[in-house]
């Protein structure tokens, strides 16, 4: 199972409940193993962009959105994955 290293400063840089306006309200019925999940994969993406960590975040994406029940929108997976993640923390703490 991933670990998860958040720091209290990646916690304070999502903005407060009452000023972010979660896109996908869905996120909330993610388990945290799935979170973990997104979290491990947009960083190892970050760290070493290469072609499979690239297609890593095209499946993980389309899996989300399934999983979430979403439409794909303008957005690229990455921001997809990003919006969701932030979401699930502010819709869960």
């Amino acid at each position: 199972m991933p670990k998860m290293n958040l720091k209290l400063n990646d916690v304070l840089a999502i903005r407060s409940q009452d000023s972010y306006k979660p896109t996908y309200i869905q996120a909330k019925q993610l388990d945290e193993v799935d979170v973990l999940l997104i979290k491990t994969t947009l960083e190892r993406y970050r760290q070493f962009k290469n072609l499979a960590h690239q297609e890593a975040i095209q499946m993980l994406s389309d899996k989300v959105r399934t999983l979430l029940g979403v439409a794909p929108v303008a957005q690229t997976d990455l921001q997809f994955l990003q919006t969701v993640l932030n979401d699930y923390v502010v819709l869960t703490r």
